[in-house]
Formats: structure tokens, sequence, C-alpha cells
């Protein structure tokens, strides 16, 4: 007990030896990318690993907190992460993919509820979210006759370039243009996006700055 009285600061919360009791290097720090199974939809975070050396006072910790911010060295008081075992040397974090830098440091813990300063810091580049888009087609020509037509004359079908029938993923922000080719008995007549309305005289439509998850329906009327 009087070596522990040493080793701590009499104010609580806080070791003495904390800089050189931590030893965290950026090439220890992994990251790790979680895409969702079929039929998720928006990516708004990953997840990533935060690694560490033992501490040479690791026989008198119980645990670790870990910390984080958004400017270098700045931390919120309540830590996002608290791994309750002296001999865990690692844990995955979830981090919000806002495209902005995290920081993260962390903290040793004794049974007495003692806490020490921070360790050095290492940082993350989070990537943009990812939001998925699903295209579709209305109305003539859009794979099943709705009226008699001869095929020798007409083409069957109205396509959209590019087409996304089971959804695909763009990086928030994104700008999309799509080519509508309208069956030659067809034009188009406008298109939703997530139920909005734009009415629609050209052939081509751009999808601006994807900013959430979109279902994009194409319509398409006899002439």
């Amino acid at each position: 007990m009087k070596e522990i009285t040493k080793m701590y600061r009499t104010r609580p919360s806080f070791f003495t030896t904390v800089s050189s009791c931590f030893i965290f290097a950026s090439a220890f720090l992994c990251f790790f990318l979680l895409l969702p199974a079929a039929g998720h939809t928006a990516i708004t975070t990953t997840t990533i690993t935060l690694m560490w050396d033992p501490p040479n006072e690791s026989n008198e910790i119980t645990g670790y907190k870990i910390y984080s911010g958004t400017s270098p060295g700045k931390y919120g008081t309540t830590p996002i992460k608290i791994i309750s075992s002296g001999t865990a040397y690692s844990c995955a974090v979830t981090v919000s993919r806002d495209n902005s830098m995290h920081y993260y440091a962390a903290t040793a813990y004794n049974e007495a509820g003692l806490e020490s300063d921070f360790s050095n810091e290492v940082s993350y580049q989070a990537p943009p979210a990812l939001y998925k888009v699903t295209t579709v087609l209305r109305g003539c020509g859009t794979g099943s006759m709705i009226r008699d037509v001869d095929a020798s004359v007409f083409n069957k079908y109205s396509t959209i370039t590019p087409s996304y029938p089971s959804g695909k993923y763009f990086t928030a922000g994104s700008g999309i243009s799509f080519q509508m080719n309208p069956a030659s008995y067809c034009i188009v007549t406008g298109v939703k996006v997530n139920g909005n309305l734009t009415l629609q005289s050209s052939n081509t439509f751009l999808l601006p700055g994807v900013r959430g998850d979109s279902y994009v329906e194409f319509l398409f009327s006899f002439q």
C-alpha cells in the first residue's frame, strides 16, 4: 500500500507516471471497415481497433478508459469505452463516418478508482457516409407490354443508365447523372426521388449531392 501511495497523486483520479506508463503508436492503431449485410441501408459508422503495449505498472491496473474528441488534446469528460480488465490491450471503437478527424487517448485505473493522466494521442480520419441508391422504371415499355405493339417496329423496353435495381452505395455528397432511354413509343414524364416528383422533359437527370438513402423512380408514358 505504501508503494501505491507513492505512485498516485493525493488528488483523486490521477496516477503520477502516466506519460511513460502508456506506449501508444500509430502502428498499433488498426482500422476495419464493416459493410452491412444485404438488405441494410445507409452506412454511417465504421469500426476501428485500438491496441497498446502493457504499461510497466500493469499488475496494479484493473482497467482502461478510452476517450475521444474532434480536436487534438481535447476529449470529453465521459469515456467512450471502459475496459474492465488490466490485461486487455485492445478494444474496438465505433466511429461516425463523418469525413472528419477523430482523436483518441486512454487512461488506466486501479481498484480504488484512481485514474491516470491521458496517454499519448492517436488519430483516425473517418471516411464519409455511404448511402444506397435504388432505381426503378415505371410506365410503358418497362418490362411488360401494356399495349399490343409490333416488336419489329417499336423498341420493346425503356432503359436508364446507370441502373441500380438492387441498390448501390455512393459516398455522401456524390452527384449521379442518369440517361433515360425511352422505348420508341414512350416519352419521359418525370422522376420521383423518395416520393417527390420532378416533372421531366429531358432524357437526362442529375441526382445532386446524395445525402441519404434514395429510391429513384423514372416515369414513362405513351406518346
